[in-house]
């Protein structure tokens, strides 16, 4: 399974242990001495231990406190056999989310092509592997589940693609199910945005339960979406989801999607320094840059603010405290959980397409920022998983509340980086199935929310 994303980001020291499994010994050490292995064998090999003292530093110290040197240094090869395989760091480390992702996507369809028996079977295969996976190599797992938020664009791209492997794989599962209808493409991916963020929150907090019990409480998750076949409820899904996205493109063609301009110095510097922070990485932000954006003094930029990262910081403190502040103002006045619920999904959505300099930095530029930032986006997001989860059915699954928020981050995540932020508001309906789906199953959930929003 590939929080990043806007995943919690683990941050700070890592244990220094190396992990054991099949991960482990690629950055083992090749024996010394003339003619034992042929020049291909050693480029081979070199490459593995370049991958393997990857996820050490990493695990270390974080990707972005990771150098080429630390990682040459663990490898024991030279600068020169690291260039002459990786570009940069940026690139190993691309390269090496790609190798772990790969191989335990390669284990997992494995794991349910093996299996035998119907869907739950087949699930309980997948997420037992799963489930031992995370348990037993978590340097490379933290990599995968966690530091690859930190890589920026690029590697938010990665994570996306590897998500969307793995929604195909849960598809595939349904789709092949006598007890259940296909499910729509975006439920599908909700459904791997929640697992993620739930699974990533225990492994960032050391609080991951036992491999049987991880394996139920993924298990519990996914088959709480599970649709009765001809109750035609993906059809309606899909069917919604279609008209409003011709909706929201007749608007964008009218016009009436564009964001009113900032109007007082403080925020047109907030919403300047999001502007750069897009096609820059945040350490080439400077005060006379974002200042120059935002057309105001350098006198008047440093009176608000000591530097631009603190500019940065800032900008991002706003873009979670002002989704927070939609999400209350939604929940305002509705004592019924599930219409506070629609009201809450619908508004932040709404929010983050006419926004979508917010939607951006919440799920790309916070992660890399780390630190105080991201301590800040884990604790709003705490709060709006609370937000959504207060009065809801008790028999909701263990992964609920965290996997709700985990849906939607992951939701806007693939928006952003397909480049279609403004389409948001057309998956109100989809959202809103899954924040209620894991309390009151699928087609409960449906009957609320396609009554809600006729």
């Amino acid at each position: 399974m590939a929080r990043g994303g806007t995943g919690p980001a683990g941050g700070g020291q890592r244990s220094k242990t190396r992990q054991s499994g099949r991960i482990a010994p690629i950055y083992k050490r090749l024996p010394h001495g003339p003619h034992q292995l042929p020049p291909e064998e050693v480029a081979r090999h070199q490459r593995a231990r370049i991958h393997g003292a990857m996820i050490e530093a990493v695990a270390r110290s974080g990707y972005q406190g990771t150098s080429v040197k630390q990682v040459i240094g663990l490898a024991g090869v030279s600068r020169r056999s690291f260039y002459e395989i990786f570009a940069n760091r940026q690139d190993c480390f691309l390269a090496t989310f790609d190798l772990l992702a790969g191989r335990e996507l390669a284990a997992l369809r494995g794991a349910y092509l093996e299996a035998h028996g119907g869907l739950e079977d087949r699930l309980q295969a997948v997420f037992a592997h799963c489930a031992q996976t995370i348990s037993g190599e978590r340097n490379a797992v933290s990599l995968v589940l966690l530091d690859i938020a930190t890589a920026g664009p690029d590697g938010m791209v990665r994570f996306c693609r590897g998500a969307g492997e793995c929604e195909q794989l849960l598809g595939a599962c349904f789709e092949l199910s006598s007890r259940s209808e296909a499910l729509p493409a975006p439920i599908l991916r909700g459904m791997v945005g929640g697992l993620h963020w739930s699974l990533a929150g225990l492994l960032a907090r050391k609080q991951l339960p036992d491999e049987p019990t991880m394996t139920e409480q993924m298990l519990d998750w996914t088959l709480r979406f599970r649709t009765p076949p001809g109750s035609g409820i993906s059809e309606e899904l899909n069917r919604r989801l279609r008209d409003r996205a011709r909706q929201i493109g007749a608007r964008a063609i009218r016009g009436e999607t564009a964001q009113p301009p900032a109007e007082d110095t403080r925020s047109r510097l907030l919403h300047s320094v999001l502007q750069l922070c897009g096609p820059r990485d945040a350490a080439e932000l400077s005060a006379p840059l974002i200042a120059e954006r935002a057309q105001v003094s350098l006198d008047d930029f440093f009176e608000m603010f000591p530097t631009a990262q603190d500019c940065l910081h800032a900008a991002l403190e706003m873009a979670d405290k002002r989704l927070l502040e939609v999400a209350k103002e939604a929940a305002a006045g509705q004592p019924d959980w599930a219409t506070r619920t629609l009201q809450v999904t619908r508004a932040m959505l709404v929010h983050l397409a006419a926004n979508p300099l917010h939607a951006r930095t919440l799920v790309v530029d916070v992660n890399c920022c780390g630190g105080k930032p991201m301590q800040r986006h884990v604790q709003a997001s705490a709060k709006l998983a609370g937000l959504l989860a207060e009065g809801a059915p008790q028999d909701g699954c263990a992964l609920a509340a965290d996997g709700v928020v985990g849906a939607f981050w992951h939701m806007v995540r693939c928006q952003v980086t397909s480049g279609r932020v403004a389409l948001l508001s057309a998956l109100t309906d989809q959202l809103c199935h899954l924040a209620l789906a894991p309390y009151l199953g699928a087609e409960q959930a449906a009957e609320v929310v396609l009554a809600g929003s006729a």
